[in-house]
């Protein structure tokens, strides 16, 4: 199973470098962000959390989503304090999937960490 998801993760997964990251945040900052709760739903084991500056990490409560259990597993031990949910097996049924997404849909998010590709999908 732990091969299969990590194999299956390779299509989406991607890295971010500090820099970009910071950009973001400095961005964030600038229209008044201020700390709240986030939303990651594609973290990989972290980065955005981990680079968070450290005037808004003690304001922010994280709530992380990982498909790949191992990728998961180490934003579990890099983030005790931070929610990580991971997809088991029993999560890829309609019925499990629609008890996973509830965990995290109805949420009030101060911030959600995604993707340019899930902007390039709102339709115009």
């Amino acid at each position: 199973m732990i091969y299969a998801a990590a194999k299956k993760s390779t299509l989406n997964a991607h890295y971010t470098s500090q820099e970009v990251i910071q950009g973001v945040y400095d961005a964030l900052t600038h229209i008044g962000f201020q700390g709240g709760r986030v939303l990651e739903p594609s973290a990989g084991i972290g980065h955005f959390n981990g680079a968070m500056p450290a005037n808004l990490r003690g304001k922010s409560r994280w709530t992380m989503v990982e498909l790949d259990p191992v990728t998961g597993g180490i934003a579990k031990a890099l983030y005790p304090n931070a929610k990580v949910l991971t997809l088991e097996d029993r999560d890829h049924t309609g019925e499990g999937r629609k008890n996973f997404y509830a965990k995290i849909k109805y949420n009030d998010w101060d911030m959600i960490v995604v993707p340019q590709s899930v902007f390039e999908r709102i339709p115009d």
